[in-house]
């Protein structure tokens, strides 16, 4: 079994003097990455590789979300992650190795474009949910019966979740 998560990067500034790639987190992208790396933890799906964008806002995602005392995956950097579409996520994860669970860090539309690809037809109003909107820290987990991740294909993921900072918010309220 394979377990993929697809995270958007986290709310970033909306500009830097040095351009886009150069934008860093906002303070409430911090939180909401920090939080997202809780829950990970709480719910047993932390990566044992990330494959983050060399984009500063994708960079610092995986330092938050990595900042959770006991997570020590494996990271790289992947430059070829910087608003790449779908077809190159999937090639990049597609050569992710002997890892289990991989987590990649990148940007829409094409982490939410291969989400919708990969995901199966099982769970049509997670689907529907993912496809109206993706937002910043967003991400979707798929599990995969492959032997390893360059067998992975389209319309073959299982979507085991797909977790918003709004939806943390509300089970935050709800426990």
């Amino acid at each position: 079994m394979r377990i993929l998560l697809l995270l958007r990067h986290a709310k970033a500034l909306p500009s830097s003097p040095h351009g886009d790639f150069d934008r860093q987190l906002a303070p409430r992208g911090w939180r909401q990455a920090e939080k997202f790396g809780r829950w990970l933890a709480e719910k047993s799906f932390a990566p044992d590789l990330v494959l983050a964008s060399t984009a500063r806002r994708a960079s610092e995602t995986a330092d938050a979300v990595m900042s959770v005392p006991g997570a020590s995956p494996e990271r790289r950097n992947e430059s070829a992650l910087y608003n790449a579409e779908a077809e190159g996520i999937l090639a990049i994860a597609q050569m992710a190795g002997a890892a289990a669970n991989v987590m990649i860090i990148g940007h829409n539309p094409g982490i939410a474009e291969l989400a919708l690809a990969l995901a199966d037809d099982d769970d049509k109003p997670t689907r529907q949910k993912m496809a109206r909107k993706y937002p910043t820290c967003a991400c979707a987990i798929l599990q995969f019966g492959t032997s390893g991740w360059n067998k992975l294909s389209l319309g073959t993921g299982k979507l085991l979740a797909y977790v918003t900072p709004a939806s943390l918010d509300r089970a935050e309220l709800d426990d």
